[in-house]
């Protein structure tokens, strides 16, 4: 195999030889063994951004079991196991979204956050703090949490049961007479960011939303059966924090938080092993639909988009945080040409 040596200035055939290589992390000197691969020519190392990044990953879990820190997993499954977001878990710690959302990809954490998540394998603990700063989750969070709790801590949610964990499961208005799928909801996010480049929450929720009620619209069932919320930026998929942080968890899509003067935006983008063909899942009619709320929205401000739900009987109609009936599909501001 040749590979581009840069001390040769040319592709060279390589060699592979095992070495010891010291690191230091935190202060703390750490010694693994390393497969390199060497220019035949000139006998010099040839790194690669990607062995550099699974090194890291290698030096890191080497540390935590040195220090007892928590694993990525067992991050990830103390909070799934409470039913909590990554979003709902970082506001019941006091931590933001994107501190959860690092440690559970693999970054290393500092010991008083570790401390904080390990105490959560503690229902009482995590009981007492949705006394505490509950108010910061939103309803349907808490609620799943408590039930997590009652069930028994350290339930995974995140698994077979998920769609009726998250959603409503049934056939109804509620739904668009469509049961929700995973499957059918996921692609049609990963269509929407990766048409979109980058698409914020707010954003992501009423694109989802018109997606849905246009389907119905024209067809009377849903495009991925989801239910949706009245909240007071516009409507919203029933969990939508459930959905995108499995999303996020699968890898189909990835997460940042952005800091503007006025607060921190969560923004969702597409990854590059989600290309998926929505051709097997959705209709030709249905890959339309989506196709005309990426063309129609792309370029527009959230604020706008958001303004525009709020015009919506669907939203005007509905009291806050009830879910909203389909029936409001037949009038919407935005209509589809046939």
């Amino acid at each position: 195999m040749s590979k581009f040596c840069f001390k040769c200035g040319d592709f060279r055939d390589t060699f592979t030889k095992t070495v010891s290589e010291s690191y230091k992390i935190r202060g703390e000197n750490i010694e693994i063994e390393v497969d390199r691969e060497f220019c035949s020519k000139c006998s010099e190392m040839l790194g690669s951004d990607k062995q550099d990044a699974e090194i890291q990953l290698r030096l890191y879990s080497i540390y935590r079991k040195r220090a007892d820190l928590l694993s990525p997993e067992e991050i990830r499954n103390i909070r799934s196991g409470y039913g909590l977001s990554q979003r709902s878990f970082a506001n019941l710690l006091g931590m933001s979204e994107a501190t959860i959302n690092r440690y559970e990809r693999g970054a290393l954490q500092d010991k008083t956050h570790d401390n904080l998540i390990r105490a959560c394998k503690s229902a009482d603990y995590v009981r007492d703090l949705l006394t505490r700063n509950g108010s910061q989750l939103s309803s349907w969070q808490k609620e799943k949490a408590n039930k997590a709790i009652n069930n028994g801590a350290g339930k995974q949610i995140f698994t077979e049961d998920f769609n009726e964990q998250c959603f409503p499961n049934e056939i109804s208005l509620i739904t668009g007479y469509r049961n929700f799928s995973y499957e059918r909801f996921s692609k049609a996010v990963i269509f929407l960011c990766s048409e979109m480049g980058e698409v914020c929450t707010t954003v992501l929720n009423k694109l989802l939303f018109y997606a849905d009620f246009i389907c119905f619209a024209k067809s009377t069932v849903s495009l991925t059966g989801s239910a949706y919320r009245r909240l007071i930026f516009g409507p919203v998929p029933s969990d939508y924090d459930g959905a995108f942080s499995r999303m996020v968890d699968d890898k189909l899509i990835k997460s940042e938080e952005v800091e503007f003067d006025n607060g921190i935006c969560g923004f969702y983008f597409s990854t590059s092993e989600s290309s998926e063909d929505l051709k097997s899942v959705f209709s030709k009619s249905e890959i339309k639909v989506l196709e005309f709320i990426a063309n129609k929205f792309k370029g527009m401000k959230a604020k706008d988009i958001s303004d525009l739900s709020h015009k919506e009987d669907a939203w005007l109609h509905t009291n806050d945080r009830d879910l909203i009936t389909y029936d409001y599909a037949t009038n919407l501001k935005i209509t589809m040409p046939d």
